[in-house]
């Protein structure tokens, strides 16, 4: 499921080689590193010092152009900056100020750049899990792995989704993955940027 996903952040980046990236809650770094193994010019921010420690010790170990920063969602690493993609991979839903952070993801993106979210909450229409627009998901494993890791667990509705990243400009559209709902991609765009068939799923 994992390696699925990865494959359809590949295939859906709009990335070439020399252009830049920029990960969110990067975790292990895998997907950053496949882009940095591919040309692309990467940076991670992660909250934690010694999981942004080993994504660099792999960077420098395959020599790619990758670099690992400590800090928050909505930081940018290197100030004045712009990304071809910014991107989440089950990281999104841990934002606990995620509307304050899209305006700043926004800030952050380069002209025809997009942003991609995978292997998230979202759901199609509310139901007893996430029965409202946006908040915490009412899973029992998910109160378990709140209590025990402290870890915000938030679900979200496409709707709500769609309205947010709006106000900052950004149109977004489904990418489906029929062999593994891991690999459903949100990907947000300028209206200007956008090729015929808007927004949607595809």
């Amino acid at each position: 499921d994992h390696l699925l996903a990865m494959g359809m952040v590949f295939k859906h980046s709009g990335l070439r080689a020399g252009d830049r990236a920029l990960e969110y809650g990067a975790g292990f770094g895998q997907i950053a590193l496949g882009l940095a193994r591919m040309g692309v010019h990467v940076d991670t921010v992660d909250i934690s010092a010694a999981l942004s420690g080993a994504v660099q010790q792999q960077a420098d170990h395959f020599q790619v152009p990758l670099q690992s920063h400590v800090g928050r969602f909505g930081d940018n690493p290197c100030p004045g900056r712009r990304y071809q993609l910014i991107f989440f991979y089950e990281s999104f839903h841990h934002c606990v100020d995620f509307q304050a952070v899209v305006p700043q993801l926004a800030e952050s993106l380069a002209e025809g750049g997009r942003i991609v979210l995978g292997g998230e909450p979202i759901v199609e229409h509310p139901y007893a899990a996430v029965p409202y627009p946006w908040g915490v998901r009412l899973h029992s494993e998910v109160a378990v792995v709140m209590r025990q890791t402290r870890w915000f667990e938030l679900g979200f509705t496409e709707a709500f989704l769609y309205e947010l990243f709006a106000r900052s400009g950004l149109v977004g559209r489904r990418v489906d993955c029929e062999p593994s709902p891991y690999g459903r991609l949100y990907v947000f765009e300028r209206a200007t940027a956008l090729r015929p068939g808007g927004a949607g799923s595809t």
